[in-house]
């Protein structure tokens, strides 16, 4: 039951009339059992994959919260080697036994045939979290199974996230709520704005994306800036038009998710870039893996030696750019179990690391030349600038492998090719002028809300307007929507993008 869909739609319709005419105190199990039908709508294949993870954390946490218990980092690691084997098991072994076939020039290991649970990377890296807070006494585990298996099945957020924090989420999950129909807009519009962004936007660029991607040799130079520009684009719309549905229909029941972009495009950074970017996973990489590495008994023993032979600056760095190597390594393999994952992670891991050792050097640099770093004009290249170094690396983001991935890279500057612009070839895509144009417009519109973004909530300042405009502005967006999502080009891929990782 795609999210998107007519029976979603009904779905949330059951489910809020349920929600709302229970009791207080049995409202949680609404939420359940939503999330049971929804997780079972994708197959009764995946149950098992989180029945075992979330029993094994609830069990694991509850050990780990008596006071009694003495010896407790053998149970942690137990309770992880569980969670994280089914992770792995299920994304990495074909590509381990590749990668060994590769290393041995044989065919010694067969590929086994997988299934890829629904939401499993995020789930998995949400009962971690749980589960690390508790050994770490942030707070008492819950007790309540049935309370802890409504966190980890909240069915707006087990596709694609946000990762939310057991901590924040709960007291929302398990709080009475009650109607209110101003929530209920405020929430109509924000599922209606991510339709938008996926239906009309990442839909629609979909098709000549995909179609580049299908035939790159036969594009080069600015052909290839214009599809990464324009794949940039899409799996922005793509992804954040899930975010605002899941976040609206949360809204629905009470319930306000973590918010997960920040108009990333807008950065002046690499670093910044990443702080507005999928914030929910750069979080928890910061808070589960780079502070735990930065503080590793390996790292303190080495940033010491080095500190004593090239003094403070050289044991800071070290520490600073090996803990963000290391998140980096793993944010490539979260998102794919393929060497062009591994290879994306790595590239804008040199980027981020490259912004921190060259920080002062570059000031120093712009001072000499005498560039008046807060213009406006200045902060608009390094928007520019940091948007096209993320251009670059969707090349191995997006391509079937390394390989295709180099040579879209190697393409993109063999030669500029820029009468392309002018002799139709980007309407050879499977995008005809017209539809190009919408989708031009389209991200317009998505440019302009964003800049109203910046400045404060857009909803807040269109919920301030008369009656009669906002009827008029909702009536336009849904028809518009009906018209050019579902029933034009794209309306086939309806799968998000980032339910694959």
């Amino acid at each position: 039951m795609g999210i998107t869909s007519i029976g979603f739609i009904l779905f949330i319709a059951l489910a809020m009339i349920l929600y709302y005419i229970v009791p207080g105190k049995m409202q949680y199990f609404i939420l359940l059992g939503a999330g049971v039908v929804f997780y079972l709508t994708y197959g009764i294949k995946y149950v098992p994959f989180v029945l075992v993870n979330t029993v094994a954390v609830y069990a694991g946490a509850r050990i780990l919260g008596s006071r009694e218990l003495k010896h407790r980092r053998p149970i942690l690691v137990l309770v992880l080697l569980i969670s994280l084997g089914m992770l792995a098991y299920t994304k990495y072994t074909n590509f381990i036994l590749s990668a060994l076939n590769s290393l041995m020039r044989s065919e010694r290991f067969q590929m086994v045939e997988l299934i890829m649970p629904l939401g499993v990377s995020f789930y998995t890296f949400m009962s971690i979290g749980y589960l690390l807070d508790v050994y770490w006494k942030k707070y008492e585990p819950e007790r309540n199974f049935f309370k802890y298996a409504t966190f980890v099945l909240y069915f707006p957020h087990i596709i694609q996230g946000p990762i939310s924090r057991y901590n924040k989420l709960a007291p929302q999950l398990f709080e009475r709520k009650t109607y209110d129909f101003q929530r209920m807009v405020s929430g109509g519009e924000q599922i209606l704005w991510g339709f938008f962004l996926k239906l009309v936007i990442a839909n629609r660029l979909d098709i000549l994306v995909s179609n580049a991607f299908a035939d790159y040799t036969s594009y080069a130079g600015v052909i290839w800036l214009v599809v990464l520009a324009l794949y940039s684009v899409q799996i922005y719309a793509d992804f954040m038009g899930c975010m605002e549905i899941a976040r609206g229909v949360s809204l629905l029941f009470g319930i306000e998710l973590e918010k997960n972009f920040d108009h990333p495009y807008f950065s002046k950074s690499i670093p910044e870039f990443w702080r507005r970017w999928h914030m929910t996973l750069g979080s928890w990489f910061k808070d589960y893996l780079f502070l735990p590495v930065s503080n590793s008994s390996f790292v303190k023993r080495t940033s010491k030696k080095l500190g004593k032979k090239y003094g403070p600056k050289a044991r800071k760095n070290f520490i600073s750019c090996f803990s963000v190597a290391v998140v980096w390594l793993a944010t490539g393999l979260w998102h794919g179990a393929a060497w062009r994952f591994i290879a994306w992670g790595m590239y804008h891991g040199c980027l981020t690391i490259g912004s921190t050792l060259f920080e002062d050097k570059i000031k120093k640099l712009t001072k000499f030349l005498r560039i008046d770093t807060g213009t406006k004009s200045w902060e608009l290249f390094q928007m520019m600038r940091t948007f096209l170094l993320c251009c670059l690396g969707r090349a191995l983001f997006r391509a079937p492998s390394l390989r295709e991935g180099l040579l879209i890279i190697k393409r993109l500057f063999m030669r500029p090719e820029l009468w392309r612009l002018v002799d139709g070839s980007l309407f050879n895509m499977g995008l005809n002028r017209p539809n190009f144009a919408l989708a031009m417009i389209c991200i317009l519109i998505l440019w302009c809300v964003s800049m109203l973004q910046e400045k404060g909530s857009v909803r807040q300042m269109f919920n301030k307007q008369n009656l009669v405009f906002r009827f008029v502005v909702l009536y336009v967006a849904i028809f518009s929507v009906m018209i050019f999502g579902l029933y034009g080009p794209g309306y086939d891929a309806s799968a998000f993008i980032y339910e694959q990782f």
